[in-house]
């Protein structure tokens, strides 16, 4: 979560074009370690993008690290490899995280491009939610998340319904957030979701809510990314406190353009 997270996790990625796989071979160790670094890089790459506007370290490297392959060898091998022990899901909804990510940035109308890729993350999306059926409510909070990244931007959407839309992903989340025991994640995992949560809060209720978890992050994991992000929170409910008892008034739009922007 450091200032300098962008072009460390950009340099992460291009050292991994560079690395001889050593999936296909009988060695049990490089390829799980192989494995393990796909995984971390995508992870980073994915979730850190919300904090940092520079970040986009996937976009220009997906295809020469022909992720799929370091996923589809597990079915195929000989030798047990440990099942996306970082992921812990399928590694196409972080991708989706990524693209998400990059579209929500965009304060304008989205080009035809855009729509594209705008339809077909929201299609990966409502794919996953179909097939990935999981009692982890940390996905399911992700997942929540994820659908508000993507309404931000929704091309058949007026900013009213899109608002509406994304206030009631509000309370599914904040109902999610309850059922959450800290000392089951990494903080960092959690973090993602809840910065969004926090950042489309209008009300006192909804920012407590939010506030009083990250606080419980704070008190588990002594601090670090979880009084980083609170701070980032902050500044965004400052900006945004005038019109706290107006949840249809855009300000939760506004909010999550703030922490896109990394103001």
């Amino acid at each position: 979560m450091a200032p300098n997270v962008a072009p460390h996790t950009t340099a992460s990625g291009y050292l991994l074009t560079q690395r001889q796989s050593h999936l296909g071979t009988r060695s049990m160790a490089p390829a799980v370690f192989d494995r393990i670094c796909i995984e971390s890089f995508i992870y980073h790459a994915s979730i850190m993008m919300l904090f940092e506007p520079s970040l986009d370290a996937l976009s220009s490297i997906r295809q020469e690290l022909d992720i799929p392959r370091y996923f589809s060898y597990v079915e195929k091998s000989e030798i047990s490899l440990p099942v996306q022990p970082i992921l812990q899901t399928s590694y196409d909804f972080f991708l989706s995280i990524a693209d998400a990510t990059k579209l929500a940035r965009i304060s304008r109308s989205l080009v035809d491009a855009e729509i594209t890729l705008w339809c077909n993350t929201w299609l990966r999306l409502i794919q996953w939610d179909q097939v990935d059926h999981t009692d982890d409510a940390s996905l399911k909070l992700y997942f929540t998340a994820l659908q508000i990244l993507l309404l931000k931007t929704a091309p058949d959407l007026l900013n009213e319904e899109k608002t509406l839309q994304i206030s009631e992903c509000l309370q599914d989340g904040l109902q999610i957030i309850v059922s959450l025991e800290p000392e089951q994640y990494a903080s960092s995992y959690l973090l993602w979701p809840l910065a969004i949560l926090g950042s489309i809060s209008v009300s006192e209720r909804e920012r407590n809510a939010a506030r009083d978890y990250i606080h419980m992050l704070i008190q588990s994991k002594r601090g670090g990314q979880a009084v980083w992000v609170q701070k980032r929170l902050d500044r965004v409910w400052n900006l945004t406190n005038f019109s706290a008892n107006c949840p249809s008034s855009g300000m939760r739009l506004r909010g999550l353009q703030l922490l896109l922007d990394a103001t």
